[in-house]
């Protein structure tokens, strides 16, 4: 018996999509207006905010998967997480 794999595209589960998103580093700085600017550095398109830190992570860690899915469906490569 062969398997083949190469015509098989495996998808993560929700688990492991939150473990990757989650490896990605995020800068978080207070910005001069007391929210909190969040970004990535390894997506340069994850750019965002919050009144806290905890919120300014929770929506990077949300943007950090758009940024994923848009790059994936635009067939952009995927930066391995540092």
């Amino acid at each position: 018996m062969t398997l083949r794999f190469s015509s098989v595209r495996l998808e993560p589960t929700a688990k492991v999509k939150a473990l990757l998103m989650d490896a990605y580093r995020i800068e978080i700085e207070e910005d001069d207006n007391g929210t909190f600017l969040a970004t990535c550095p390894a997506l340069p398109e994850v750019t965002t905010f919050g009144d806290t830190v905890a919120e300014a992570r929770a929506y990077a860690v949300a943007a950090i998967g758009e940024a994923i899915a848009a790059r994936r469906q635009d067939g952009r490569p995927v930066p391995v997480p540092e």
